[in-house]
């Protein structure tokens, strides 16, 4: 189950998330509805024990488009090294990244997370 939700997640990932980094602090943004987001966020918050964040409206009006952020080195590592654990499929582009801001933050060998076999 733990590997359909990473897949799952994995998918969104490969076409409207952002890593990005400001001053060595690097960013794990989603994109999508609401609904899509907080399905995401429920999943981000009972694997890798992070707190609940702000969904952030991405457009004006009515339209139903929002982001999901994290920020630290620590959350957004943390979130990659879930995501890309023992994956097969990715995109090599967004992959790269990650490994580059990875070794930026000389946190290269170290894992952020701990898998708890409770929580599937």
């Amino acid at each position: 189950m733990v590997q359909e939700q990473r897949s799952m997640v994995e998918a969104v990932e490969g076409g409207e998330v952002d890593s990005h980094e400001k001053k060595q602090s690097p960013c794990f943004q989603i994109v999508g509805t609401r609904e899509m987001l907080e399905g995401i966020q429920l999943q981000l918050i009972k694997y890798l024990n992070l707190k609940k964040t702000k969904l952030t409206k991405n457009t004006p009006g009515n339209a139903n488009h929002y982001a999901l952020r994290y920020r630290g080195r620590f959350q957004t590592i943390r979130i990659f090294d879930w995501l890309y654990l023992n994956q097969k499929h990715y995109l090599k582009r967004k992959h790269n990244r990650y490994l580059d801001i990875k070794r930026r933050l000389n946190l290269s060998k170290e894992l952020y997370f701990q898998v708890d076999p409770a929580a599937d």
